[in-house]
């Protein structure tokens, strides 16, 4: 299925780690930004297609939009990433905060309205960490329990 409207995946991608990065830049926009690229290139190993990337949404942003064709459902995938130094033990559940499912629920939905997609689409919670894809959680309920109710 082709998508016109969909751009192409971003074409420079960032440094490996260890690779030379700006100085500039925020250790943690590096940081994940190294960990979208493992996401991204760990999708596409399991042949899904990345039709793109870093998608804003007013003040929102989508990670990764691909395409399954398996379920031939439009994936807008959340990707979380985390190093040995930064949290010991990786919880997506943690990572994965109230505010920002508010956010990637919204950024989600005025994607497909602003586009008119009427096809299937659904949610999903890549999980980086010290390197590696350790987690790819599918079609997460990404509706806001009450603050009270453990997630997922």
């Amino acid at each position: 299925m082709e998508f016109p409207f969909l751009s192409s995946d971003r074409l420079q991608p960032s440094p490996p780690f260890g690779g030379l990065l700006p100085a500039s830049r925020p250790k943690h926009l590096i940081l994940g930004a190294q960990g979208e690229d493992l996401a991204a290139a760990y999708v596409r190993s399991i042949n899904y297609t990345v039709r793109h990337r870093n998608v804003r949404q007013g003040k929102d942003e989508i990670d990764i939009i691909a395409w399954d064709p398996e379920d031939q459902v439009l994936v807008f995938v959340e990707v979380k990433t985390r190093t040995e130094k930064t949290r010991d033990g990786f919880h997506p559940d943690q990572a994965a905060t109230e505010d920002k499912r508010i956010k990637l629920r919204r950024a989600v939905r005025r994607w497909v309205a602003d586009h008119q997609y009427d096809g299937g689409y659904r949610i999903d919670l890549i999980c980086v960490h010290d390197g590696a894809v350790k987690n790819h959680f599918k079609e997460l309920n990404w509706d806001v329990p009450p603050r009270s109710t453990p997630w997922p």
